[in-house]
């Protein structure tokens, strides 16, 4: 188990306000002053827990922090922009952050109503 009272980012990226998400990331947040970059209704959220160093995003949105640029994407655009071409759904689905390939297909899947390979 990991003691997030060691956990010191200077940024910390949300995608969406599930649990598994943003577990702990209002303690993390609070203790080492991090930029919190999220979804905006995320951002909103955290505001309310006092997190008041956030920057809000929303799909197609680009955040220029100086040392690196953050872009929130949709994982139907890699795809149509040609990403399976050169890659796997395994590589895509570890660029977007899921652990297993079998996660990332059954949620593309409910999302979209097919298959990443399919879509």
């Amino acid at each position: 188990m990991v003691d997030v009272s060691t956990i010191k980012p200077d940024v910390i990226c949300i995608s969406h306000g599930h649990g598994d998400h943003v577990a702990d990331v209002v303690k993390i947040a609070k203790q080492s002053n991090a930029q919190v970059i999220g979804a905006y209704e995320v951002t909103e959220w955290l505001s309310k827990k006092g997190i008041d160093n956030s920057i809000p995003m929303n799909t197609g949105g680009t955040v220029n922090l100086g040392f690196c640029k953050i872009k929130m994407v949709k994982a139907s655009y890699l795809i149509e922009s040609g990403y399976l071409k050169e890659n796997t759904v395994e590589n895509l689905a570890n660029e977007l952050g899921y652990n297993s390939r079998s996660a990332f297909f059954t949620k593309f899947k409910a999302i979209n109503g097919y298959s990443p390979s399919k879509y």
